[in-house]
């Protein structure tokens, strides 16, 4: 459980980062996500005004973009990539975004760029 009332679980999201930075490109884990709701969760945690939460979100993102199967899942998100520009946007502004969320965030992108088929959605 990731989120519990309005208190979102950091060690639960640096797990979660763990567990999808090792399988990012297996089926069942990208299964798993989708049908958790990981993906919609995600559009809401890279907007939260907490830098660790923002941060934690965007590693998840970058990890599962990391293989291409996970990349393509990413793309077919137009939510969540509206959200990721947005980030990055934000983060020309703002000095710690900057640094810690946009480099991150900017890898992302580019490995959905790379996916194939992928390339439309963005």
């Amino acid at each position: 459980e990731l989120i519990a009332g309005s208190t979102i679980n950091l060690v639960g999201l640096h797990r979660l980062h763990a567990i999808v930075w090792r399988g990012a490109g297996q089926p069942a884990l990208l299964a798993s996500l989708r049908a958790a709701g990981m993906l919609e969760l995600a559009v809401q945690l890279v907007q939260e005004p907490n830098l660790l939460v923002r941060k934690a979100a965007v590693q998840i993102l970058w990890a599962l973009s990391a293989a291409p199967s996970g990349a393509q899942l990413l793309a077919a998100q137009p939510l969540l990539l509206a959200a990721i520009i947005r980030l990055i946007e934000k983060g020309a502004f703002v000095a710690e975004d900057l640094e810690i969320l946009v480099p991150p965030a900017v890898s992302t992108l580019r490995n959905i760029a790379l996916a194939p088929g992928a390339h439309a959605a963005l």
